[in-house]
């Protein structure tokens, strides 16, 4: 019963991590942001991020953005 209590207590830490991590994000990306290199790195797509974290393996969804002068995402 413990075992199942436990397991439980992490899907919903999980869950609860999850919400919040969308929460966090704007509904809307920005266009562009400034990168290290002094340029604009323009908004690219949405893709998936992964935490590991105390609670297990998080998944959520993330702006990635790309510079066109240094190509570093």
């Amino acid at each position: 019963m413990e075992r199942q209590i436990r397991e439980m207590l992490l899907k919903l830490g999980q869950f609860l991590l999850g919400a919040w991590l969308a929460m966090q994000e704007e509904p809307y990306p920005a266009e562009s942001i400034p990168c290290p290199c002094g340029s604009q790195a323009q908004y690219e797509f949405r893709r998936e991020g992964v935490l590991y974290t105390i609670l297990g393996t998080i998944k959520y969804q993330r702006f990635y953005y790309l510079c066109p002068t240094c190509h570093k995402g």
